[in-house]
This record gives structure tokens, sequence and C-alpha cells, in this order.
């Protein structure tokens, strides 16, 4: 005879009831909850893979948009090539300028240097274009990943 018990709490005391029913069943529901967690505790977190690797940067442009002088571009900084950037399993970092972030699965790259946030997509052929705008300046950004 098979002894399947619910245990249940009700007006401040325990309560078990038999439920003969479950008992063929329960063996089967028991081991397939097991075979369940076994596997999700084995199988890696929703990480981004596809677009590990090296990022060279190919240029980093800088404009005024608040009151666009000559002068005041000076503000917003000096255009050129930006740092390299390397993503490992959907984690973005640079060096040396300290920037951090996400890359998701679909190519969209967000990334963090304090308060400043950068906001980017990576294409098929593998180049990224990004922005990032702040009350006076906007900065439009160029990556390019390596082969190997």
């Amino acid at each position: 005879m098979c002894s399947t018990f619910l245990l249940a709490a009700t007006g401040g005391r325990d309560q078990r009831h038999a439920i003969p029913a479950l008992c063929p069943r329960a063996g089967v529901i028991i081991v397939s909850l097991a075979l369940a967690t076994s596997v999700a505790a084995q199988a890696p977190g929703s990480t981004t893979t596809v677009f590990d690797g090296t990022y060279a940067g190919v240029s980093r442009e800088y404009s005024w948009i608040a009151n666009p002088t000559p002068g005041n571009n000076v503000k917003c900084g000096q255009n050129g090539v930006p740092f390299p950037l390397t993503i490992t399993k959907g984690v973005v970092r640079s060096t040396p300028d300290y920037w951090g972030g996400t890359v998701g699965p679909q190519g969209t790259l967000v990334m963090r240097n304090g308060t400043r946030v950068l906001t980017a997509q990576i294409d098929n052929q593998g180049i990224i274009r990004g922005q990032r705008s702040g009350t006076d300046c906007a900065t439009t950004w160029v990556w390019r990943k390596q082969s190997g």
C-alpha cells in the first residue's frame, strides 16, 4: 500500500491527509523534479558569447549640441580613437577608461562610467556604433572586432 501524505497547516495545526490517487505517480513526479533541478543547476546562466572578443577603437567624435560656437567645441573633448573593448560572456570592459556594462543577445550594448552612459549596437560585421549625449556634448563612438 502506498502512503503519500499532504501536510496542510490549517487553524494553527498541522494535519496530514492521505492522497492515494497520487501514489502511483509520486515516484515519477519526484524523479522528474530532481532531474529538472539537476539540469538547471548545471546549465550556464543567460550569457551571450557570440559577441565575445576584443574590439579596437576606430573613431570617437565629439560635437557641441547646446551652443555650437567654435570656442565651445573645446569643452567637449578631443576627437580621436577610443580605448579598446573586451567582451566576455556578455560583459564588456574597457581599458584604461574604466567603462563597463553588458551586451544583450541582439547585440545591444550599454556601458557606464560613473553617471555617464553609452549605448551602442553591434552589427553583423562586428562593428560597434554608439552614442553618448550629455547636457552640452554628444559623442559618437565606433569599434571594430579584431579577427581571431
